[in-house]
């Protein structure tokens, strides 16, 4: 059975996707098993809406992992977002949340957007790992916040 990984090594030694893929939501989960992300995603990308429905949430997470550590962010972040929409309660919600987080935060560099959707990963019965992994990108966040370099207000005095 396929696990979606929380990092994902040597994606830059991966091989484009193939030109033209055919096959259906078992084939994505079998490019992945068989650490070809990049084959799956195009085979992903090539279903109709209603196939891509039917991919299982963990090998939808893995894609959108695969993208965010490949430097492709945004596309990561839009694979989340059609995974909560298409499974808002499903098993791997707090999953799904918690990689909008992170994405967020640690690719886009966007804190304040990576805030709810971390607290939300908190709200949705996840896993201790999970909740863990949550609680520490809010920490990173509420550090952020503390270190901030502002710039100084300086009082002019009128002799």
């Amino acid at each position: 059975a396929y696990r979606c990984r929380r990092s994902v090594d040597g994606c830059a030694e991966q091989p484009p996707p193939a030109a033209s893929a055919t096959g259906d939501a078992q084939d994505v989960e079998r490019l992945l098993t068989q650490e070809q992300p990049g084959d799956a995603l195009n085979l992903f990308l090539a279903l109709a809406p209603e196939q891509r429905r039917s991919v299982p949430v963990p090998a939808g997470i893995a894609l959108a992992q695969w993208l965010a550590a490949s430097d492709n962010p945004d596309a990561a972040l839009a694979i989340y977002g059609r995974l909560r929409e298409d499974h808002p309660r499903g098993p791997h919600l707090d999953l799904v949340l918690l990689g909008l987080g992170l994405t967020l935060l640690r690719h886009k560099g966007r804190p304040t957007a990576a805030y709810q959707f971390l607290l939300d990963t908190l709200d949705a019965d996840p896993s201790p790992e999970c909740a863990a992994a949550a609680r520490a990108a809010l920490e990173e966040i509420n550090d952020l916040q503390k270190f901030q370099v502002r710039p100084r207000r300086v009082e002019r005095r009128d002799e």
